[in-house]
């Protein structure tokens, strides 16, 4: 069997434009075939690994490919959007932290400054996770999950920053 399109349902596969072969037969063309399975769309999922478990670099490929084959990509492309924006993730990290302790040398009230970036580090830690779980159940779209946490910790974090350090 070859067709253009195949998508996996519970039970059974559905393929469009499916060329159908069998020896001794002439082939014959159906514009929807449907092949009866045992397998179902959880267990392709699971069969095809953890999204953890993919290198970054195989990550569009297997985005391409799960697309192709009917099943949910999401999670593979929020891994791939989560990886993109590690880089400026850390550095936005190195900038909270610039916040709370440039200051604290000169002007004194370290004890302060010191709970502050506790303080500062654990909200930044919760709004990543928070938006990292929103892309994960659907809710916010993979891009939006992985940079809305970059861009909006790193422009507070820069705007604190020059706004202690003018003067």
């Amino acid at each position: 069997i070859e067709a253009r399109a195949a998508k996996l349902k519970e039970g059974r596969w559905e393929l469009q434009d499916a060329w159908v072969s069998a020896v001794g037969r002439l082939p014959s063309f159906h514009e929807s075939y449907i092949l009866s399975t045992y397998l179902t769309p959880t267990q392709v999922r699971t069969a095809l690994g953890s999204v953890s478990s993919i290198s970054f670099w195989e990550l569009p490929e297997f985005i391409a490919i799960a697309e192709k084959a009917g099943l949910s990509a999401e999670k593979y492309k929020l891994r791939y959007q989560m990886l993109l924006s590690r880089p400026l993730l850390l550095a936005v990290m190195v900038l909270l932290a610039a916040t709370c302790s440039l200051r604290a040398f000169r002007f004194g009230k370290i004890q302060t400054l010191v709970i502050a970036g506790l303080a500062g580090g654990f909200a930044f830690f919760i709004f990543v996770e928070v938006s990292r779980n929103l892309g994960r159940s659907g809710v916010a779209a993979p891009e939006v999950a992985a940079w809305a946490p970059v861009c909006i910790s790193g422009l507070l974090a820069l705007t604190l920053l020059l706004y202690q350090e003018d003067g």
